[in-house]
């Protein structure tokens, strides 16, 4: 069976016609070649007609696109199931092939939509904290370096303000947070007590600090800024008790004047000492530390000689 093409005036068979439900006959007025190439010359034509018809007739092609579906519903899921990798490589190509252009159409969208789809994500993730949560976790471990580098970067940019949103939110919620803390301590004692041991055992000066720091606090003494790497150098790792060297593990940084005796927690009134030296100066004053040390010493010397 044959049939006239309008456009090239050239008969051809039926097979070269696309269906057409408003032709008498059912076939497309014009050949596939006709219709191809005309598509190529007003690409931008018909994308902007297309665009204009779907806008105004938004609701019209829902109910189409709904009724074809409710219809066709086992069709469609069979061709989908058998169609399953190449749609997906097709999608993935079409995506990377558009990504500017998708990124736009989703931008507008959602601006136009913004109250909608904020309202379904929040309805949905109401419904499925489970689901969410677990969907959020495996996108940031898919990316957590991204989100490292991404969290950095605002946070470098609005520090001054999230530091004050922080104060604020504390302030106000500081019974929930302080029950938090107790339940999420309670429920996680072991982890906790795990990871506070292998970080006392790989960061030894930061913990002695926020000790000391956290002393000097419930004895109301002075708290100033404190550099435990600057004052290693400056004593050149020697004790200021027995005037010996010290290696680099067993050491202690002591407050020359107690803090139980008014001394304050600064560069001035901390050296480093020996672990013993300091425990046996315990709260006393430098100068009785030192005859005590010294005169242990001697008494060792002499039980060693004798």
């Amino acid at each position: 069976m044959e049939k006239n093409c309008t456009k090239c005036k050239n008969t051809k068979a039926v097979d070269n016609f696309s269906n057409n439900k408003r032709a008498k006959d059912g076939k497309d007025y014009w050949c596939n070649p006709c219709r191809v190439e005309y598509r190529k010359l007003n690409r931008d034509k018909i994308k902007k007609s297309d665009e204009e018809y779907r806008r105004n007739n938004k609701e019209k092609i829902n109910d189409s696109q709904k009724s074809y579906y409710d219809k066709n519903k086992v069709k469609i899921q069979e061709y989908r199931d058998d169609n399953k990798n190449r749609t997906k490589e097709y999608n993935k190509e079409y995506k990377i092939r558009n990504k500017a252009e998708i990124a736009k159409k989703d931008k507008a969208y959602y601006e136009d939509n913004k109250e909608i789809i904020l309202k379904r994500t929040k309805e949905y993730a109401k419904n499925n904290p489970e689901l969410v949560r677990s969907q959020k976790l495996s996108e940031y471990y898919k990316n957590r370096e991204k989100y490292a580098l991404d969290s950095k970067i605002y946070y470098e940019k609005n520090r001054d303000e999230i530091l004050l949103e922080m104060k604020e939110y504390q302030q106000k919620n500081k019974e929930r947070i302080a029950i938090y803390k107790h339940n999420y301590g309670k429920i996680n004692k072991e982890m906790l007590s795990k990871k506070s041991k292998l970080y006392a055992k790989n960061n030894p000066d930061i913990c002695r600090q926020n000790n000391a720091k956290r002393k000097a606090r419930l004895r109301n003494a002075r708290v100033g800024v404190v550099d435990y790497v600057e004052i290693k150098k400056r004593d050149k790792m020697h004790c200021y008790l027995c005037d010996k060297k010290i290696d680099d593990e067993n050491y202690h940084f002591d407050h020359v004047v107690p803090l139980s005796r008014g001394g304050e927690h600064s560069m001035d009134n901390i050296k480093i000492t020996h672990a013993k030296c300091n425990l046996m100066k315990s709260d006393k004053s430098a100068e009785i530390a030192i005859s005590t040390i010294t005169q242990a010493d001697e008494a060792v010397k002499i039980v060693m000689e004798g």
